[in-house]
């Protein structure tokens, strides 16, 4: 490949990487978090949105240095249902509940 096609790939590269509309961040830790709040990102968003508040749970402080990927994708869709069925209700008790009612599930089946 010559000189001026490799730049030219490269350039294109960087084009794509920049036009990639950026992603939410998570919002700010706040106590008054709601279902609402929650069911207001995007499907991609949503499961990031749990492994930051698994992350800052307590105090704001990451209770763990790892998130179990496995468990919280499987917590995802029972948050977003509990959610979608009570928007006023809290974020944070939600996914607490969510959490017990997963546990659940996983005790049953052992």
């Amino acid at each position: 490949m010559n000189r001026k096609a490799a730049l030219g790939l490269i350039a294109i590269g960087f084009a794509a990487t920049a036009v990639q509309p950026a992603r939410a961040a998570p919002p700010a830790a706040s106590a008054t978090m709601t279902c609402q709040d929650f069911m207001s990102y995007d499907e991609v968003t949503r499961p990031r949105v749990v492994y930051w508040a698994q992350g800052v749970k307590h105090k704001g402080q990451p209770r763990e240095a790892v998130v179990d990927i496995a468990e919280t994708e499987r917590l995802v869709p029972i948050v977003t249902e509990q959610c979608s069925m009570a928007p006023q209700s809290s974020f944070w008790k939600t996914l607490d509940a969510s959490w017990m009612r997963l546990k659940a599930d996983v005790e049953k089946h052992l």
